[in-house]
């Protein structure tokens, strides 16, 4: 149900954002829309599991770090595409890496996936038609759409790096931390470079 409902709100976050401030480019909001949540999220997360971030290792920093990457990648394509595109569609796209995965895995093994594994992918693509209530008729392939089928092959890269055997020992929350500071600093420097004297950036929380 939040998965769900994560696209629409976004869609009208962004919504919003662009009515409160005209002037800004597509990319500012995308950035003003992302930045807040996850640097509120890596607040929220070392308040309440503080006890569990001490002793932070190299590992887990760099495993985190790389998971950030990737993640700024494939959700500054994802909020940017969601702009341009119906949120149903968005929501549908987005899955993709479902498909990208077992593709990456023959490439890697040289054998074909398992039948197991295709009728998995085809259930979870066929379940995702059906939470998204994909509007067929207003599927394109435009801006919006073709940003979000490239966010995917970022969020592909993310589950690949988080799977590295390298990793195994690292524990959750550190590399959680490390990757929502990584997204937040990522967009909030964005932002306001991109904004113009930095009213671009404050005009939507001097409305509230």
């Amino acid at each position: 149900m939040f998965w769900g409902l994560s696209f629409p709100l976004s869609k009208g976050v962004a919504l919003v954002h662009a009515t409160l401030v005209p002037e800004a480019s597509g990319w500012l909001v995308t950035a003003s829309t992302i930045w807040p949540r996850f640097l509120l999220a890596a607040a929220i997360l070392a308040v309440v599991a503080h006890r569990r971030l001490r002793g932070i290792t190299r590992l887990e920093v760099w495993q985190g770090v790389g998971l950030g990457v990737f993640m700024s990648g494939g959700i500054c394509l994802q909020v940017d595409g969601l702009q341009h595109t119906e949120a149903s569609t968005s929501a549908f796209l987005s899955q993709c890496y479902v498909v990208l995965l077992p593709l990456v895995v023959y490439g890697r093994q040289r054998r074909l996936p398992s039948l197991r594994l295709v009728l998995g992918t085809v259930m979870v693509m066929a379940g995702v038609v059906i939470l998204a209530d994909v509007d067929w008729r207003a599927m394109r392939m435009g801006r919006g759409e073709l940003e979000t089928l490239l966010s995917t092959l970022f969020f592909t890269g993310q589950i690949l790096w988080l799977d590295r055997p390298v990793f195994a020992v690292n524990r959750v929350t550190p590399v959680t931390l490390i990757m929502f500071l990584v997204v937040g600093g990522v967009f909030l420097g964005a932002a306001a470079i991109m904004a113009d004297g930095g009213g671009a950036l404050l005009a939507p929380w001097a409305s509230m």
